[in-house]
């Protein structure tokens, strides 16, 4: 059973090849840029702000005003919640095994739960971006993990981009989720398949050029 992930299957659908040398056999580091170092940084300010209540540091002290918002809710607040179900979508261990092996995971940023529903956050660096497939993914895995929520409301919040732009926002009912869960299966099913039969065909795309780590010798596409 293969263990997926929104970021899985993102990497795999940009390039299957990509996916099997940096993700499956591990041959091929990502480096991580600047870009990507900043978020982590980013992210371990707003996860500190929301466990300890120690204020952001200076660059980022503009997003006071957004934690505080969250914490007027009145709810039970987490931050960097990770969570896991099996095949048969119970929770299980992150790093779970034998029937507790983890089918699907699901990182939520900022979470807020009072009464039926619940507020998720999700910080973004970066350009401003409309897909919702990462929010989808994420509420479905909620309504699994907490079976009294009924609705959820699930954000990115943009850093970079002006107040008026700041939020994604999508909504979610439980009633919802079934058919969520069925929009991402035959993706799945072609992940699992690359595994089962081995076949991972590279794919050509703007990112080969000066985003993929794979070298020339590995990829004929690779700085082209």
């Amino acid at each position: 059973m293969i263990s997926w992930s929104h970021s899985v299957l993102e990497s795999f659908e940009t390039c299957p090849w990509r996916h099997y040398l940096t993700k499956v056999t591990k041959e091929v580091s990502e480096h991580a840029g600047e870009a990507m170092l900043r978020g982590r940084r980013l992210h371990g300010d707003f996860e500190a702000r929301v466990k300890t209540g120690r204020s952001l540091p200076a660059e980022l002290a503009r997003h006071e005003p957004i934690v505080a918002r969250l914490e007027a809710i009145g709810g039970r607040m987490e931050a960097e919640t990770q969570m896991a179900l099996n095949i048969n979508y119970k929770q299980v261990p992150w790093f779970g095994k034998g029937p507790n092996t983890p089918w699907v995971r699901a990182v939520t940023d900022v979470s807020v739960f009072k009464g039926t529903k619940a507020f998720v956050g999700d910080w973004k660096t970066g350009k401003r971006k409309t897909d919702s497939t990462q929010l989808r993914l994420s509420a479905v895995v909620l309504f699994a993990v907490h079976p009294w929520l009924e609705e959820i409301r699930n954000s990115f919040i943009w850093i970079d981009a002006p107040p008026e732009d700041r939020f994604t926002n999508a909504t979610f009912h439980r009633s919802e989720a079934s058919g969520i869960w069925r929009e991402f299966l035959p993706r799945v099913a072609r992940l699992e398949a690359a595994h089962v039969n081995n076949q991972w065909p590279k794919r050509p795309s703007g990112l080969c050029r000066a985003h993929c780590p794979v070298p020339r010798a590995k990829c004929e596409h690779s700085g082209t």
